[in-house]
């Protein structure tokens, strides 16, 4: 079992042969998974998408992604790492590895299922076939809203060694969602306007979330805003929408995520609170409240799924009582702006 570490893969790497079931050299294999999806597929994923799916241009689904989420998965488990052996670990560092890459083969549509034909391009004395079927049932459940963890069977036996699939698959999906900071954003095409309207918002939520760490029990998420975000609203689907109710959405979706995994999870690992601040830079602000702070936890009966996040937090208001929305600061800004023409 694992102590207590600080990067799971780093940990991983350094293991012999002997720790893995019939001896055989599981970092070995874990390097050529890995070498194979660096060289062949992160690369490559936004532009496929892009030639796909012109009108989206995705924010980083590539290497630097794969290792945040290695970073959030090792927070995730820094309180209870002893409860994964480390044939578990290669189960979930492979399906980390390759969650979003079904993504090169038809865009997002079924990205995750689509995950299965490029496992399946690694030679089976690299990964059998039951890893592989096991890898792709974790990696599959990273995403979906019809529980796809609790379908999955809780423990398999692989080599005659215990898998507790729902356990690695929850701390996969979890990592994935907390993995979506600043580093995601392709700075320099925002910069100069070179994204489309149709994902800007995504780049947009990426870049002011600057820190996302899990810390004992808890997700502390930093947001920086230019007010200059706040004047117009961006695209979102079939709608617009401010950033800043964009980022109220997001962090509630983040809650819904902890309170979901935290089913398959241990206590230890559970996360139980999400701490939001958010600090916007704005040259008006004697007249708008600059600094915006709110925790999402669970209180009483769960029924989060059909509130708005003034209902989560009733602190979200000025003085005069009134909601902290985006159209409140997008009136403001607006009406200092005709006031200084």
């Amino acid at each position: 079992m694992i102590d207590t570490i600080a990067n799971i893969e780093d940990w991983f790497l350094d293991l012999t042969p002997d720790k893995f079931p019939n001896s055989y050299d599981y970092v070995a294999r874990y390097k050529l998974i890995r070498d194979f999806m660096n060289n062949q597929i992160h690369a490559e994923i936004k532009s496929i998408v892009a030639q796909k799916v012109p009108e989206i241009y995705l924010n980083d689904h590539g290497e630097k992604h794969i290792k945040k989420v290695i970073e959030k998965a090792s927070e995730i488990l820094a309180n209870n790492f002893n409860l994964f052996s480390p044939y578990e670990i290669f189960f979930l560092l492979t399906a980390i590895q390759i969650h979003d890459a079904g993504h090169i083969i038809n865009g997002r549509a079924e990205h995750a299922a689509n995950a299965k034909k490029i496992i399946n391009k690694i030679g089976n004395e690299n990964i059998s076939v039951i890893e592989k079927k096991y890898v792709i049932e974790i990696a599959k459940a990273h995403s979906g809203k019809e529980d796809p963890i609790g379908k999955l069977n809780e423990d398999q036996y692989v080599n005659s060694e215990k898998i507790n699939l729902k356990r690695i698959a929850s701390i996969v999906r979890l990592a994935d969602e907390l993995a979506d900071d600043t580093t995601r954003a392709s700075t320099f095409l925002m910069d100069n306007n070179l994204i489309n309207d149709q994902s800007l918002i995504f780049h947009q939520y990426s870049q002011c979330l600057n820190s996302c760490i899990v810390d004992t029990k808890q997700v502390k998420m930093r947001f920086y805003i230019n007010d200059i975000h706040l004047k117009e609203k961006m695209k979102l689907g079939e709608r617009e929408v401010f950033l800043l109710d964009e980022i109220y959405d997001r962090t509630i979706k983040t809650f819904l995520e902890c309170v979901y995994c935290n089913r398959f999870l241990s206590e230890n690992n559970r996360v139980s609170l999400v701490d939001v601040r958010i600090e916007i830079d704005s040259d008006y602000e004697d007249v708008i409240p600059t600094i915006i702070t709110y925790r999402l936890e669970e209180k009483g009966y769960p029924s989060y799924s059909k509130k708005t996040i003034f209902e989560y937090c009733v602190n979200l208001t000025n003085d005069k009582g009134q909601n902290l929305t985006g159209k409140y600061y997008n009136d403001i800004l607006l009406l200092q702006k005709e006031k200084h023409v």
